[in-house]
């Protein structure tokens, strides 16, 4: 009897140290997790950008290469047109032969818009796009972009209003009153008031560039202020449009305005009164009785001036000949000095 018993026992310990060959079945497959398969998307755009960069470095060794091939010739060349000069006692200056850059600068506008898909060209966001090699400058495209020819506002203050129209469309031409005119750049400025300065800030600008044509409105009925300029360059009729928004909030910091023109032109003797042969000076303060008691003061200092004054809405303007309007722009800045 305890051999039968120590025989089923050693049976027992020896089943327990045993390793199962194979592996235990989960009672439930679904509670263990299964290998995912990794899935590969092909990025098309990508692949295509890419080839269409591959281009345009090849394009780029290409010219460059052909460019140094030229150079090194006419290096050779130069060198030995300078030992034969030497011989003759002529002297001369070999500052190697310049590359063509129309050989490099083979990536022009029509160049980058077939090498680059539609897309591409919509999110690049500068208007130049730059492609450089090693050794080599880089070499700029011109895009056109839709940013070049979309309207914008120039930052003003107050009640000025400044647009640029780079690109007239037909449906603004009869807005701007140019429908027999070919302009293809325009820039409009406009204020609710009519103030003087603002007569004097378009005459600097058209003096400065005669090419520019402007339209003035100013005063009449409608005491409204509205300046257009137009041009084929609108970088040109930005930078104008620019330039006089300064010229008119630099003076609207000031309490005392003063203008002065020793040669008015026929725009200010238009809408200022001077005389063919007269100066003007204008006195803007604010309102039309401090803008007079300034000027009293003056006639109060130098009483023979003979000058001829007229007084405005809020203004007051003194005409007379330039050596007399010199004089009286010294004792008015002298005024407002101690004011």
């Amino acid at each position: 009897m305890s051999d039968f018993m120590r025989n089923i026992v050693s049976e027992v310990l020896q089943r327990n140290h045993t390793i199962p060959i194979s592996g235990i079945t989960p009672a439930h497959p679904a509670d263990y997790s299964k290998p995912e398969l990794t899935v590969k998307r092909t990025n098309y755009q990508k692949e295509q950008a890419a080839k269409r960069l591959a281009l345009i470095a090849g394009t780029i060794a290409a010219s460059s290469s052909s460019s140094s091939n030229h150079s090194n010739k006419s290096g050779n060349s130069s060198s030995l047109g300078n030992s034969i000069s030497s011989g003759s006692n002529t002297i001369s200056t070999n500052s190697g032969s310049p590359t063509s850059s129309t050989s490099g600068a083979l990536h022009t506008q029509d160049f980058v818009e077939r090498c680059f898909s539609p897309l591409l060209l919509r999110t690049l966001s500068h208007k130049n796009v730059e492609v450089s090699s090693p050794g080599s400058s880089p070499i700029r495209a011109e895009l056109n972009t839709p940013e070049t020819s979309k309207p914008f506002r120039l930052s003003t203050v107050g009640d000025i209003d400044a647009w640029i129209f780079p690109d007239i469309r037909t449906a603004l031409r009869p807005l701007l009153g140019i429908t027999s005119r070919n302009y293809s750049a325009a820039g409009v400025i406009s204020a609710r008031s009519c103030q003087p300065g603002q007569l004097f800030a378009a005459e600097k600008i058209l003096a400065d560039d005669p090419e520019l044509e402007a339209e003035i409105h100013w005063g009449e009925a409608d005491l409204r202020f509205e300046l257009k300029l137009f041009s084929n360059e609108f970088r040109k009729v930005s930078a104008k449009l620019k330039e006089m928004v300064d010229f008119l909030q630099a003076a609207s910091t000031r309490r005392v305005q003063l203008f002065v023109s020793l040669a008015p032109s026929a725009l200010l003797r238009q809408h200022l009164g001077a005389g063919q042969q007269e100066a003007i000076v204008v006195v803007d303060a604010a309102s039309r009785w401090n803008s007079i008691g300034l000027v009293q003061q003056l006639l109060y200092r130098c009483p023979d001036a003979g000058l001829k004054i007229r007084a405005e809405q809020s203004y007051v303007t003194v005409t007379g000949t330039s050596a007399q309007i010199t004089a009286v722009e010294a004792e008015l800045k002298t005024l407002m000095k101690e004011d």
